[in-house]
């Protein structure tokens, strides 16, 4: 489980109650991994990864802008 309210499990049934007695039948074994709460402890590259060779940055986004002064200059 990778966060708390992370679906586990699914239990298929003719019946509500067929379905109820299944998952109450199910059993889950979790292993205690450790936590990171802070996004630059996250992106240490020692850092306990997410997901299984991936890396915990998803996405990383580089904007390059103009010379704002000199188009405020021209009227933009």
């Amino acid at each position: 489980m990778r966060y708390v309210g992370e679906p586990i499990a699914v239990v298929v049934a003719t019946s509500r109650y067929a379905a109820e007695d299944a998952a109450e039948a199910v059993e889950v074994d979790y292993e205690p991994l450790p936590a990171i709460v802070d996004v630059a402890a996250a992106l240490d590259p020692n850092a306990p990864q997410l997901f299984d060779g991936a890396s915990n940055l998803v996405h990383s986004l580089t904007a390059q802008v103009g010379d704002v002064a000199a188009s405020f200059g021209r009227g933009m």
